[in-house]
């Protein structure tokens, strides 16, 4: 898990570099990302359970140990987010530069370290993370309580 606020601080220091070796860039403002926000503000409790997570890759990955868990600072080296950019993007503009008061939300994050992983595995990491089959409006329909 990551921190909205994290995030937010990311996008702010890198920009766009932050999506590098991404498939596409964050998309601005548009309906999509726009709902991303209202979630973010509305419930951010419960942000980490409607957003489903987001991917980054490195060259070098330092992972901090306590009591035999991973947890606290961790040190990336070559950092990209391959999957997210809506989403990192959309928290950024929710949370703008040296907000006061950001909501406390978190994020699902994958990190992959590609280092001697093979020349091809960054690119099959980023295309394959980036599949999905479209779902049409009828199937979402009908996971409601009433058909």
């Amino acid at each position: 898990m990551i921190s909205a606020q994290q995030l937010a601080a990311l996008y702010h220091e890198h920009g766009a570099l932050l999506f590098d070796q991404n498939i596409r860039s964050f998309l601005g403002r548009n309906t999509l990302n726009k709902e991303i926000e209202a979630s973010l503000r509305s419930t951010p409790e419960l942000f980490a359970h409607y957003n489903n997570g987001i991917t980054m890759i490195c060259r070098q990955l330092r992972v901090p140990r306590t009591k035999n868990r991973p947890f606290g600072q961790y040190l990336a080296r070559g950092l990209s987010i391959v999957n997210g950019a809506q989403t990192v993007g959309s928290i950024a503009q929710a949370i703008p530069n040296g907000d006061p008061n950001p909501p406390e939300a978190y994020v699902m994050v994958t990190i992959i370290e590609t280092q001697g992983a093979g020349d091809t595995f960054a690119v099959d990491v980023t295309r394959t993370r980036n599949t999905q089959n479209p779902i049409p409006q009828r199937s979402i329909c009908r996971t409601g309580h009433r058909q």
